[in-house]
């Protein structure tokens, strides 16, 4: 593990990644076949609103996609979750 960071100076999700109360979240990120760097690293999710019931609606999952296709452009590894459809 990393030596702890400037709060000010990290990203919002390095909080699943240090300290002893953490440990459950790293071993779940390990199950998940994530390694140390890929836990180190900053993760980042996409959610998005669409659904069916409007037209207004109706692009925002296509949208969500080029999104999270920017995030993994160049990417050497990727790990995409989802969560929830």
């Amino acid at each position: 593990m990393t030596a702890p960071v400037d709060p000010s100076k990290r990203f919002r999700s390095a909080t699943i990644r240090e300290g002893t109360i953490r440990a459950t979240t790293r071993s779940f990120l390990h199950a998940l076949g994530q390694d140390d760097e890929d836990i180190a690293r900053p993760h980042i999710g996409v959610f998005h609103t669409g659904g069916e019931m409007s037209p207004c609606n109706l692009n925002l999952r296509e949208q969500a996609q080029h999104a999270k296709m920017g995030i993994y452009v160049g990417a050497a590894r990727r790990t995409n979750a989802r969560w929830c459809r």
